[in-house]
């Protein structure tokens, strides 16, 4: 109650002292800033809780530098903002809250947003978006999911998200807490543990950093996580400026920011939170504004245009709410799968209607006769077509390792059809299926409407868990084959 009538005559004090103060514009990203905002984070000191040894997302280098992905994002939104930035180094996520909650720290540069952790803190919207997968050793026995862990020691990090969630979801596992993800590379690669769960990113880069060329990644959680900024509860003017500095920085300099510290990369979708406390703190304030200034047709504006903003947050976190539980649900079914022409069907049964779609193909490329195969599809019957790379579009789109998108088709040989007729698809992508810029397949559908950003955002965000779930299906089918050889001798 006190901090919110602190944030209540903070925002009074500065439209006291200014308030026919227009909407302004930070030159160097363009971003708009509200009064009230712009004069709480111009100059501001701002105190980062900083994890020094949590790669690549944070870490602190051996000259002294702030290095990382979140590093790299809290920089560009400083600079756009105005801000001065102290660190507090030596903090992992659980002694940074603690920091955060007793106004120790202003900032936690990267922290997973929880419906529990939004009672102490303010998250912004999410700048990437990383899946858990579980690492062991290349001589432990074939894992393909969480549930073949039981009877093993399973590393997690201590008061990561991970942690609570598997304590929750399998309280039958053996977990063992460690302090940090180098400790538990090397206990996991000595023998000391049997696997550990981490976020892709980090074990990618830390293996490779570690040079454990006895580990592996056997398999992909169902966990997927957003990676946000968390800024104290009092400072909702800094969230929502911050909020603002993310929007600004172009999809170019995002990629720029992953692909420099990760091979395989994880884009982050669109996923706006919207935050009650503050919203409520800003309608009183908007109150106190129409009572003591008669400025009213200004007023009434900047209402109108909270409200608006308020509403289309809403509506975009329910519509990637929903986007992020489909996903979850196709990362789950692929896992389940045994055979690629099972995979095909799991995959385009539910990911053809996420995508907008009418009709799907799945080709899986054969890598000793360089050929794409299709294996599965929907809305359709199909042949066994298969193309080399560089034939039709679906070689073309193979051959560039890129999309291919065509909208206002007026001729195809696509036909779609609906009971006793058919209709010709307004729209066709040809999508390649990528693992570490090697190509595994393409997927081609086809839509009745044209093709937006959303789509390929949607896609982009499923692509790399398609190309996960395929290396571990070939991984499965190929212990497989080895086992029927193997017994085949014995007999």
């Amino acid at each position: 109650m006190k901090s919110c009538l602190y944030i209540i005559a903070l925002f009074l004090l500065i439209i006291i002292i200014d308030v026919s103060i227009p909407n302004v514009t930070l030159s160097e990203n363009n971003i708009e800033l509200t009064p009230e905002e712009k004069a709480f984070v111009t100059g501001k000191k701002v105190r980062l809780g900083v994890d020094s040894a949590r790669p690549p997302f944070e870490f602190i280098d051996e000259k002294g530098r702030y290095c990382g992905i979140s590093a790299a994002f809290i920089e560009l939104c400083s600079k756009s903002l105005g801000l001065h930035i102290v660190l507090v180094p030596g903090l992992n996520v659980g002694a940074a809250m603690k920091k955060l909650g007793e106004g120790e720290i202003d900032i936690i540069p990267k922290i997973s947003p929880e419906p529990e952790r939004a009672k102490d803190i303010l998250f912004t919207k999410p700048y990437a978006t990383f899946a858990s997968v579980i690492v062991t050793r290349q001589d432990v026995r074939f894992i393909s999911g969480i549930d073949n862990l039981e009877g093993l020691k399973v590393g997690v990090l201590k008061g990561l998200i991970v942690e609570r969630r598997m304590k929750r979801d399998y309280p039958g596992l053996l977990l063992v807490s460690l302090p940090d993800v180098r400790t538990a590379l090397v206990e996991l690669s000595s023998g000391k543990i049997d696997a550990y769960i981490d976020n892709m990113g980090i074990v990618s880069y830390n293996i490779d950093k570690l040079a454990l060329t006895n580990l592996k990644i056997a398999a992909q959680t169902p966990y997927v996580y957003d990676m946000s900024f968390g800024v104290r509860k009092d400072w909702p003017l800094m969230a929502s400026a911050l909020d603002k500095a993310l929007a600004g920085i172009s999809k170019q300099e995002k990629s720029s920011i992953t692909s420099k510290w990760l091979t395989v990369e994880y884009q982050s979708s669109i996923n706006w939170k919207v935050i009650g406390p503050a919203a409520a703190a800003l309608i009183i304030v908007i109150a106190i504004i129409l009572i003591w200034n008669r400025r009213l047709q200004r007023a009434v504006k900047q209402r109108e245009a909270v409200q608006m903003e308020l509403k289309e947050y809403a509506l975009e976190l329910q519509k990637q709410s929903a986007v992020k539980s489909k996903i979850s649900q196709i990362s789950t079914a692929l896992q389940k799968t045994v055979t690629f022409e099972e995979f095909a069907e799991q995959l385009l049964s539910l990911a053809v209607p996420l995508l907008n779609s009418v009709y799907g193909i799945f080709y899986l490329y054969d890598n000793n006769m360089q050929l794409l195969k299709s294996v599965g599809s929907y809305g359709c019957i199909i042949k066994d077509n298969s193309f080399a790379i560089g034939q039709g579009l679906v070689g073309q789109c193979a051959a560039e390792l890129a999309p291919i998108n065509i909208n206002n088709l007026s001729d195809s040989n696509i036909r779609i059809n609906f009971g006793s007729g058919q209709v010709l698809p307004r729209a066709i992508s040809f999508q390649p299926i990528l693992q570490k810029n090697e190509l595994l397949g393409v997927i081609e559908i086809a839509s009745l409407s044209n093709y937006g950003s959303d789509y390929q955002n949607i896609f982009n965000e499923l692509m790399p868990i398609i190309a996960m779930n395929i290396e571990i299906l070939k991984r499965n089918l190929h212990t497989k084959t080895l086992l029927i050889e193997t017994q085949q001798l014995a007999d």
